[in-house]
């Protein structure tokens, strides 16, 4: 399916679920937000400051670099109605503490889960958190439900990369992306940079089973168009 295709397959399930959001079964009327659960995950050489809400399946969201947890704000209240939502600053971002060597942004990840006790969960990655979620679910797949990878590329200077992580510029990555069990979908937005929507062509003509979708008039996806990203990413979830 190519770009055009998926904006006008996209178009044709937003306006459903826009009009059965309300009245599906199990949704929950509208109620003032709660206070999240928050603390800090002790990892090597630091902290890392989450913030947990709603309950449910669990969905991880990995914020990108020189952001920080707040990047979600626009998904956090439509998905905490029926998951269990998990965000937590990277480390040198947001309350999180600075790193002071090299470490792992997968062994992070896999500290904040297990700390929360969360055994599997539904991983969503921006940019930077996209290669910690994408890596993360080759390492660990039987721990992943779905992969969603928003605005993906291969990772700028600075971010740490441990042995054999990969991503998807390069062939190796999309070679691994096509072996993962978990349904897998990969957003981004149309004005996305040069380099984002090369990975996108490339995972589109290479990695069979992939969902990738573009939304149109955005460069950050959950952040220029909300409503879209979040119903396009409550239809992934719920329909696994």
């Amino acid at each position: 399916m190519d770009a055009t295709e998926s904006e006008i397959a996209m178009r044709k399930y937003l306006l459903p679920l826009v009009l059965c959001t309300a009245c599906a079964p199990g949704a929950r009327p509208s109620a003032p937000a709660m206070a999240p659960d928050t603390g800090r995950v002790a990892v090597e050489g630091g902290e890392l400051y989450y913030e947990s809400r709603g309950s449910g399946p669990a969905v991880v969201l990995l914020h990108g670099g020189g952001l920080d947890l707040t990047s979600w704000d626009p998904q956090v209240g439509p998905l905490s109605r029926a998951y269990r939502v998990i965000r937590y600053d990277a480390r040198g971002h947001g309350r999180s503490t600075t790193p002071t060597g090299p470490f792992s942004m997968v062994e992070d990840l896999r500290r904040v889960l297990d700390h929360l006790g969360v055994r599997r969960a539904h991983l969503v990655g921006l940019s930077m958190g996209a290669g910690a979620a994408f890596n993360f679910a080759a390492r660990h797949p039987e721990r992943v439900e779905t992969l969603t990878l928003v605005s993906t590329s291969a990772p700028p200077p600075g971010v740490p990369r441990a042995p054999g992580e990969s991503n998807l510029a390069e062939a190796a990555g999309r070679e691994r992306l096509r072996e993962m069990p978990m349904p897998r979908l990969l957003v981004l937005g149309e004005r996305d940079s040069p380099a984002v929507q090369a990975v996108a062509d490339s995972v589109r003509a290479q990695v069979p089973g992939v969902e990738v979708v573009r939304i149109s008039g955005a460069h950050l996806p959950n952040r220029d168009a909300p409503e879209a990203f979040n119903l396009l990413l409550l239809r992934f979830m719920r329909r696994q």
